[in-house]
C-alpha cells in the first residue's frame, strides 16, 4: 500500500509539473481612447507609456521573445534580458532593442517614427528586403511608410518628442490639421474650424494646461476666437478672422 501510495504521489507531482508548463498563452489588449493616458508594466516588468488613442496586444507571458503589437503611440523603457529580444510591431515596422527606452508613433493608416532616447535599438519592415538600420545616439530618428518600404533615418532637433509622457503638449511648426487633430484626441473634443484661409504653422508647448488655456494661448498667435458649448464641453468651435 505504502509503494503503491508514493508511484500515485509521483503521479500527482509530474501531473502537476506538466500541468504548469503546459500552461496556454493569452493575449492582453489595452486600449485608450481620446483623452486618456496609461502606465502599463509588462510581464517581463517593462514600462509601456501609452498615449490617447492608442492601443497595444502583448502576450500574458513572454516565452521566446517579448513581442508587443501597437497601434498609435507608445513609450517603452525595456528590462534588459539578453536571451529575449524585446520587440515592437507597428504599421510593418519592427523595432528591436534589449535594454533601452524608446518612443514610437504608428496610427493606423499613416507612416512609423521612432525616436531614441537612450541605449541602442535597431528597425526593419517586416515585408521588405532591406537590412536592419541602427539608432544607438539619443534623438536619433527613423521614419517608414508601407505604402512605398523606405526606411530613413534623421535626427530630432531636441528631446521634445517623448514630453507626452510628462503630460506636456509641444507643438512644432504643426499646421492646423495636426493642432486640431491633437486636442481632439489629447482632450477628448470635437472641434469644429470656421472661415480658415490660410497656413499655419504654430510652435508652442504646454505643460499640463487645460484646453481653455492652451486655446487661448494659440488664438492670440493665429488671430482666432472660439467657443466651449457650455451645455456640452466636448463640442468647441473654432472661428477665425
Amino acid at each position: 500500500l505504502l509503494f503503491f501510495g508514493l508511484i500515485a504521489g509521483m503521479g500527482m507531482s509530474a501531473s502537476t509539473h506538466l500541468g504548469s508548463l503546459d500552461q496556454s498563452i493569452t493575449y492582453l489588449e489595452k486600449e485608450n481612447l481620446r483623452g486618456k493616458k496609461s502606465r502599463i508594466t509588462l510581464p517581463d516588468g517593462s514600462t509601456v507609456y501609452l498615449n490617447n488613442n492608442s492601443k497595444i496586444k502583448y502576450a500574458s507571458r513572454f516565452v521566446n521573445e517579448r513581442q508587443v503589437f501597437l497601434e498609435g503611440e507608445a513609450y517603452f523603457e525595456v528590462e534588459k534580458d539578453p536571451s529575449k529580444p524585446f520587440l515592437v510591431k507597428s504599421n510593418g515596422l519592427v523595432t528591436k532593442a534589449l535594454g533601452t527606452a524608446f518612443n514610437v508613433k504608428a496610427h493606423k493608416g499613416q507612416g512609423v517614427e521612432v525616436g531614441l532616447v537612450e541605449g541602442k535599438i535597431s528597425v526593419s519592415p517586416v515585408f521588405e528586403d532591406q537590412k536592419e538600420g541602427i539608432l544607438d545616439s539619443p534623438g536619433g530618428k527613423a521614419t517608414y511608410t508601407s505604402e512605398d518600404g523606405e526606411l530613413n533615418f534623421s535626427a530630432y532637433a531636441d528631446m521634445d518628442f517623448y514630453k507626452w509622457t510628462k503630460r506636456t503638449l509641444v507643438f512644432k511648426a504643426a499646421g492646423f490639421d495636426e493642432i486640431e487633430e491633437t486636442l481632439e484626441n489629447w482632450y477628448d473634443v470635437d472641434i469644429t474650424v470656421r472661415n480658415l484661409n490660410r497656413r499655419i504653422t504654430y510652435t508652442g508647448e504646454f505643460p499640463s494646461e487645460s484646453l481653455e488655456s492652451v486655446l487661448a494661448r494659440i488664438a492670440f498667435v493665429e488671430k482666432f476666437s472660439f467657443r466651449i458649448n457650455e451645455e456640452n464641453e466636448r463640442e468647441v468651435t473654432i472661428y477665425f478672422k
